[in-house]
């Protein structure tokens, strides 16, 4: 959050674990992309759930993301009608230019 403070970004930060995102919002931030761009492979609960070796759907792990929000890959940045997920610094300087 320090670069779009940086950039002068007005922002929504959302608490997932608060307020956690529904399978249809997933799906909205995705785009059309592999449910599995949404999951992140480092983190505990994706270890502990076993989702590298989980055979589910599209439809399955949108589910499952949206009652798990520990096994995103986070930060979502949307701006513009695009979506990067994950911090990839040089992506959210061209979004945010």
């Amino acid at each position: 959050m320090d670069l779009l403070k940086a950039k002068g970004a007005t922002f929504e930060e959302r608490e997932l674990f608060q307020k956690p995102l529904t399978a249809a919002e997933l799906k909205t931030i995705l785009g059309g992309r592999p449910a599995r761009d949404l999951l992140d492979p480092k983190r505990p609960r994706y270890i502990e759930l076993d989702l590298a070796n989980a055979k589910l759907s599209d439809a399955q792990l949108l589910e499952l993301m949206a009652q798990e929000p520990g096994v995103l890959r986070r930060p979502i940045l949307a701006v513009g009608g695009k979506t990067i997920i994950g911090l990839k610094a040089e992506e959210w300087d061209k979004a945010l230019a």
